[in-house]
């Protein structure tokens, strides 16, 4: 399962690569799941060449997902002088990235339509996620 590997590399990478892209279009819940899209159509690809389906790679593309994300944001935890957000942060996270990207793989396997159907409700998801983290947080 070598062939995966790029897979979960680009799940692991992608938060870095969204930073920037996040400050110009200050629209994290699109983006983010505009990733999650890609990493998903790059799981069903390598499923069709194996033959195979790989739920467990796109759980772990989630975590990975999350835990380089929450990396990035250390920064701001650390300004905050509050570590013990740290561990609430990788929870509510983890639940946020693994579960979209989850509902994207689950859904989107039918057909192209139930794919943008998938993606729309985990960007509403994740916008109203975003919502309830800023107004209690």
């Amino acid at each position: 399962m070598i062939e995966v590997l790029p897979v979960l590399l680009f799940a692991l990478i992608s938060p870095l690569i969204l930073i920037p892209v996040e400050k110009i279009l200050p629209y994290p819940y699109i983006i983010e799941e505009l990733a999650k899209l890609i990493i998903i159509l790059m799981i069903f690809k390598k499923e069709k060449l194996f033959n195979k389906k790989l739920p467990i790679f796109v759980l772990l593309s989630g975590f990975l997902f999350t835990l380089s994300e929450s990396i990035f944001y250390l920064i701001n935890i650390f300004a905050l002088g509050d570590l013990t957000t740290i561990p609430k942060r990788l929870l509510m996270t983890g639940i946020l990235h693994i579960g979209t990207i989850m509902l994207i793989y689950l859904f989107g396997r039918k057909n192209n339509i139930s794919l943008l159907i998938s993606l729309f409700f985990s960007i509403a998801i994740h916008y109203f996620y975003n919502l309830w983290v800023g107004h209690f947080f």
